[in-house]
């Protein structure tokens, strides 16, 4: 049986539900839930210096608006964003439709190329409230996917990020011994299981840049929700452009979820439009518009900024 197969329930409101329903002093006894990361570029940036060794010209960056002249004010080139949404009814509702479209999917074996060729994990449900960490790793794991202009030799297995300098640390080391593994939720449980992440991510989550309380651990602030959107180039029939051994070539916008069943490919980047617009144009269109009176969505985009 494929993960969840026959299930209505959301993965993300079972979680949610799950942390809820547990005795304050039980979650904060417990050690297993990982520190939620504040929606905050500087706490994300702290992370992926811990977790990646991520180059000092690179950070994440606040994404306030979506017109084009905020789109234009981010730094470029943006190697993954990362967005928090409001766990309304109405996007459970959304949710739960495209699990069943996912589901089908991947019971006639039509999974794209490019979501079979992303690193996607599951938030398990010992992992707790730290959806942001899901989302970092997620967003680091498959920024080196997408680059038509970078060095093949600028790679660790298979970690890039554009044109600049290598990612190293932590993360590599359980991208490459994980990305193997049959399942989402086996990844998912290796990183829950991780005590080097586990500790790495913390710190992040407690860093003096945080403009709020670190909540607590199993705290069940729960009305929100991070995923990640990344690029990630394919081969395949017709595509626009074309490699250097010949083979014809298409970059796809793919959403990684650690509650959905499989990685969302939203479909080739058409010319003219980078990820970050990319993505803005999912956003709005998949999610701001079924709550449009919602202000409290947020982006962050990990751009390269040039400088500290």
């Amino acid at each position: 049986m494929m993960p969840d197969e026959g299930k209505d329930d959301d993965r993300l409101r079972t979680i949610h539900n799950e942390l809820s329903s547990k005795p304050a002093a039980q979650r904060k006894s417990e050690r297993s839930p990982w520190l939620p990361l504040e929606s905050n570029p500087d706490i994300f940036t702290s992370f992926a210096r811990r977790i990646a060794c991520l180059p000092p010209e690179w950070k994440f960056a606040d994404v306030l608006m979506l017109d084009d002249e905020t789109l234009a004010s981010i730094p470029r080139p943006v190697a993954a964003v990362i967005l928090l949404f409001p766990t309304t009814d109405r996007i459970y509702e959304a949710r739960a439709r495209e699990k069943q479209k996912l589901l089908h999917d991947m019971k006639i074996g039509c999974v794209s190329p490019a979501a079979k060729k992303a690193f996607h994990l599951e938030q398990v449900s010992s992992f707790g409230n730290a959806c942001g960490t899901i989302a970092a790793v997620h967003a680091l794991t498959n920024a080196g996917l997408i680059d038509s202009q970078a060095d093949v030799d600028n790679t660790v297995s298979g970690v890039r990020i554009d044109d600049g300098p290598n990612i190293s640390g932590p993360i590599v080391a359980f991208h490459n011994s994980t990305k193997d593994l049959a399942t989402p939720r086996e990844r998912g449980t290796a990183l829950v299981s991780s005590g080097v992440l586990h500790n790495i991510s913390d710190e992040a989550a407690s860093d003096s840049s945080a403009q709020t309380e670190c909540p607590s651990r199993g705290d069940t602030r729960l009305g929100h929700h991070y995923c990640a959107f990344v690029s990630i180039e394919i081969d395949e029939e017709g595509a626009a452009s074309t490699g250097s051994n010949g083979s014809r070539k298409s970059v796809h916008l793919v959403e990684l979820d650690g509650t959905k069943v499989s990685p969302v490919d939203h479909g080739p980047i058409v010319n003219g439009m980078d990820l970050l617009q990319a993505t803005g144009s999912v956003v709005k269109e998949r999610w701001m518009a079924l709550e449009p009176n919602r202000i409290d969505f947020s982006l962050m985009a990990l751009a390269r900024s040039g400088s500290e």
